[in-house]
């Protein structure tokens, strides 16, 4: 059988429940946090296509077409490798 790999090279950052970890890094997204300071806290990202609920640790991924999703830490561990060798990608976020 053949073995493929995602071909697209993804920013992510893993969220560790500060809501200003969030200001800057989202936008054309409506926002709410649920049970802030607590370990329980949780985000809730609401975009025209759908809404995400992200827990504390949960990875946020730009995804390709500008698209902004969550990803739960062990699927994010067994599908993506960190790239040391490639630069950040120079955002314009408003």
């Amino acid at each position: 059988m053949q073995k493929y790999r995602l071909k697209q090279t993804y920013e992510a950052f893993r969220w560790t429940g500060d809501p200003a970890q969030i200001k800057y890094t989202i936008c054309n997204a409506y926002i709410k946090f649920e049970n802030v300071g607590s370990p329980d806290v949780t985000m809730l990202m609401k975009y025209p296509y759908g809404t995400f609920k992200v827990k504390l640790g949960d990875w946020i991924i730009y995804g390709s077409e500008g698209m902004i999703y969550s990803c739960d830490p062990n699927f994010f561990d067994t599908v993506y490798e960190e790239i040391v060798d490639i630069p950040p990608i120079e955002r314009n976020l408003l």
